[in-house]
């Protein structure tokens, strides 16, 4: 079985899920006026072609998203 969740609290949010046990977005709000979003999400997601890609390439996601 495989799925998607996505789960809330208080100050922040993610998506998680069951294929290859991905993680992100996942988004951190601090205070009322910044949110961090800490989980990288390939450049493809939401795009109608991603659906010609092979299983966990669908939906890729996780990873630090890494400053510069």
């Amino acid at each position: 079985m495989t799925g998607s969740w996505r789960l809330t609290w208080d100050h922040g949010s993610a998506d998680v899920q069951s294929l290859g046990a991905m993680l992100g977005p996942l988004s951190l709000r601090i205070g009322d006026e910044r949110e961090l979003e800490i989980m990288h999400v390939a450049p493809w997601a939401g795009m109608t072609r991603a659906g010609t890609l092979p299983g966990i390439m669908r939906r890729l996601r996780g990873g630090p998203i890494r400053a510069t």
